[in-house]
């Protein structure tokens, strides 16, 4: 779950370093997706961390202002590309993943932390932190989005395995499963939307549809906080 478009660090474009209105935006409809994600995304973190729950909603709750963070930097890299000039831009770009890195970790071990208790919890928090650390690392180093992507597929998968898990062994005490599920599902089919070959429409894009796909999964993550909260 992040706010820009997959693939490796973009050349910066020929269009940015021609004349034209410096106000104009790069990429409009972009720009627009990305702050509406970029506000949903905040107010429902705000009401999670207001519903408390103990660290691991805490936790989640954080990892959605992260993408409302990441969103807000993927509005501006996308839309201000010819103001920000290519050295800002190339900057700004290699920030949004790192912040997108820090989505997938706090996600997972705010789920990990709010499902589980002793060496498993303390194992997979582990695997969160050292997952972070090389996908900054790779970032840093090459600002190559599909680290990110395959960052956010491992935690995506074991947030799955340990809702699905809860859901089959304990389906009446935890109500929060089907919901977490339900974002993944939604995650992962926004991904998939993004790789679309055609645009819907100009003023739709296929970055458009995904943002919208991740504000409907942060949602499902928010309801799912909000039960693992009222345990």
């Amino acid at each position: 779950m992040s706010g820009p478009a997959a693939g490796p660090l973009p050349e910066y474009p020929a269009w940015a370093r021609e004349p034209a209105a410096w106000w104009r935006p790069s990429e409009p409809s972009n720009v627009v997706s990305n702050l509406v994600l970029a506000a949903g995304a905040v107010v429902l973190a705000v009401r999670l961390g207001d519903a408390g729950g103990g660290a691991g909603v805490a936790l989640v709750a954080c990892a959605l202002a992260l993408i409302g963070m990441a969103a807000v930097l993927g509005a501006m890299v996308h839309g201000l590309t010819r103001q920000l000039g290519e050295r800002r831009w190339r900057a700004l770009w290699r920030l949004t993943l790192w912040v997108a890195a820090l989505v997938n970790a706090t996600l997972l071990a705010g789920i990990v932390i709010a499902e589980l208790r002793g060496p498993a919890m303390t194992a997979l928090v582990a695997v969160a932190l050292v997952k972070l650390v090389v996908a900054a690392r790779h970032a840093a180093r090459d600002g190559d989005f599909r680290w990110v992507v395959l960052d956010s597929g491992l935690s995506l998968a074991v947030v799955a395995a340990l809702a699905a898990v809860a859901w089959l062994e304990r389906s009446a005490t935890a109500p929060a499963a089907p919901w977490l599920l339900g974002a993944v599902v939604v995650s992962v089919a926004a991904g998939l939307v993004q790789r679309c070959a055609r645009a819907p429409h100009r003023h739709l894009t296929c970055n458009d549809l995904y943002h919208l796909g991740q504000l409907v999964a942060v949602y499902l993550l928010y309801r799912g906080g909000l039960l693992l909260a009222a345990r």
